[in-house]
Formats: C-alpha cells, structure tokens, sequence
C-alpha cells in the first residue's frame, strides 16, 4: 500500500531547503567580503608583490593585465586561486534553488533542489572547488602566504589602507580563505539529507 508523506515530512524537506538558502545566502556575504575587501587591494596594487621588475618585464605583453602592466596574476591567484569562480557558481547555484520553489507547483510535495546541482555538475561548474581546495589545502600555503606579505612594499601598501587592515590578511584571512572548502563539504551533508528525506517522502 503507497504511502503518502505527511504533511509534517513534507514541511520538514521545504524548512531544510529554506535553510539552506539562508545558508547559502550568507556563504555569498563571506565571499564578497573575501573578494571585496581583501582580494581586490592585492590585485589592484601594481607592484605589491613584484616591486623588482627585471628589465625584460617593464613592458609585459598586454595578456598579463591590461589594467595594471606590473600586476602579475599569479601572485594573487597563490593567496585567492579560483574563488571569484566560487562566488560566480554560488551566485547561479542560488539563483537556481529561487527559481525552483518559486515555481515549484502546490501539489508537489517538495521543490527539487538536488536537479539544481545536477544541472550546474553536468557543466562542470563546481571543478573550481576542486583546484581551490588544492590550492588553498596544499602543503606549504601558509609558508608561501606569509613570504608574500612580507616581501618589500607589501607590509607599507596593506598598513595604508587602513589600521589593523595588515593584522586582518594576516590573520583572518588565512581562516576565511578556508571557508569555501568546508562549505564544499557542507554541500555533501545537505545532498545525503536531501536525498534521504525525498527518499522517505516518496510512494512506496
């Protein structure tokens, strides 16, 4: 004999995915702050952490950065790897999961959130947390991360922007730059209790 969820299973599944949401609304909040107010002085100071240019790259090719011709790309991408692509994933994820219990009609059960992840996973879109996680996880990243802020001119630039803002990268930032990782692995847990609550809900 089938047996239809109740309407207590059916809210439970609808209250996890409206946490959720807030979750990820707030994940969003933490990676703007990264992006925002700390990744952008690094990649907007041209001589930050190249302040002895050789002389065959006065003039770099244009590819490197059109903005700023002595900004080497690299340098930032140690400390930040791929987490504008996390932000852009985050964004579109959370755009997806919206558009799904808004349109989720009243006579489903629950909205589907895990068709969101399936359709940004068949693009692909979540391989940046791949490359961060190595990038950030990777032996010897703190080591790296403390010798770029001390390299000439860096410890001067970060004091300038404001007080305290060097003892914030040097500090709170390694601790953020960890979030998107353990929010990857937060991903994992609200997939098994997603499946597992639709599983229970579902007509037997």
């Amino acid at each position: 004999m089938d047996e239809e969820p109740s309407a207590a299973e059916e809210q439970a599944y609808y209250d996890l995915v409206k946490a959720f949401m807030a979750e990820v609304r707030q994940y969003l909040r933490d990676l703007n702050l990264i992006i925002k107010v700390f990744r952008e002085p690094f990649a907007s100071n041209a001589m930050l952490f190249s302040p002895h240019v050789s002389p065959a790259l006065r003039h770099p090719p244009a590819a490197l950065s059109p903005a700023h011709p002595c900004v080497f790309p690299q340098d930032v991408e140690n400390i930040f790897s791929r987490i504008v692509d996390i932000h852009e994933v985050t964004v579109k994820l959370l755009g997806l999961i919206e558009d799904t219990v808004e349109m989720t009609d009243e006579g489903s059960p629950h909205p589907l959130v895990g068709s969101c992840f399936e359709d940004l996973a068949e693009e692909l879109a979540f391989d940046p947390y791949e490359t961060y996680a190595q990038d950030i996880l990777r032996s010897g990243f703190h080591d790296h991360f403390l010798s770029q802020l001390s390299k000439p001119g860096a410890a001067i630039y970060l004091q300038s922007i404001c007080e305290g803002f060097k003892e914030a990268v040097q500090y709170v930032l390694p601790r953020l730059l960890l979030t998107p990782v353990y929010h990857c692995l937060h991903y994992f847990e609200i997939l098994k209790a997603s499946v597992s609550d639709a599983s229970h809900n579902a007509p037997h």
